[in-house]
């Protein structure tokens, strides 16, 4: 059984040492974590994403 996650906000980390904090109003449930932070992290051409989540049962 393939684990599922509620991702309720990050922290995008950019190559200049800035940070933005995304706190979603409406959270979004995934099961391939990795591939939602490249996915994020792509969008947003940052360095790193910190993902806030929630393991579901």
């Amino acid at each position: 059984m393939e684990n599922k996650y509620q991702i309720t906000g990050y922290q995008l980390v950019y190559a200049n040492g800035g940070r933005d904090t995304v706190k979603l109003q409406t959270p979004v449930i995934i099961s391939d974590i990795e591939g939602y932070r490249r996915k994020i992290r792509s969008v947003h051409n940052c360095i790193s994403v910190n993902l806030s989540y929630i393991e579901l049962p």
